[in-house]
């Protein structure tokens, strides 16, 4: 065997176990929101999500259609969601029609209900009048950040035409409220 072969197959076999032993995924998510599952739980543990809302709140990088013939039945996704406190006291105060800036909501997405690694995270941001404007002052960021970056006009359009408060959908649970 000669020194070419040799460095060429030595070169392949480093790179094959450094893809086998690479993670699948990082998500990459900033310390500042990493801390996320650490906050108040709003849904009593993962609710299951109808495949409509779950093709909706993703990145757009697979259309409805093909997600149901890759995935078929199998193409819902569990939740949770986490409020930190700034969120969780808006929520809390039902008079209140907007929430501060520093506001920030968590919805964890897994594949199966016990998946101890969530597929992805999505965040609902809220930053300081001016920021975000056409969002009302809302980021919406989503981890791992999908390749083509569309996520946040879809996420925009859909919390604007159905949020119930200041873009975001349902008020805190009862439950959720009691224990806090």
């Amino acid at each position: 065997m000669n020194f070419r072969t040799c460095a060429l197959a030595t070169a392949t076999g480093l790179l094959l176990m450094a893809t086998a032993t690479a993670p699948k995924r990082t998500m990459s998510i900033p310390s500042a929101l990493a801390d996320y599952a650490s906050w108040t739980e709003l849904t009593p543990g993962p609710r299951l999500m109808p495949y409509e809302l779950t093709v909706l709140c993703m990145p757009a990088a697979v259309r409805p259609a093909e997600a149901r013939k890759s995935d078929g039945p199998h193409a819902n996704l569990w939740a949770s969601v986490y409020a930190n406190p700034a969120a969780l006291a808006t929520l809390k105060a039902k008079s209140s029609t907007e929430f501060p800036a520093g506001a920030i909501i968590a919805k964890e997405k897994r594949r199966q209900r016990d998946d101890r690694t969530p597929e992805g995270v999505a965040f609902m941001i809220k930053h300081p009048k001016g920021e975000f404007a056409a969002s009302g002052g809302w980021e919406f960021v989503y981890f791992p950040s999908p390749a083509n970056g569309s996520s946040y006009t879809r996420c925009v359009s859909c919390h604007r035409s159905g949020a119930s408060k200041d873009y975001v959908f349902n008020t805190l649970p009862d439950s959720a409220a009691a224990a806090n």
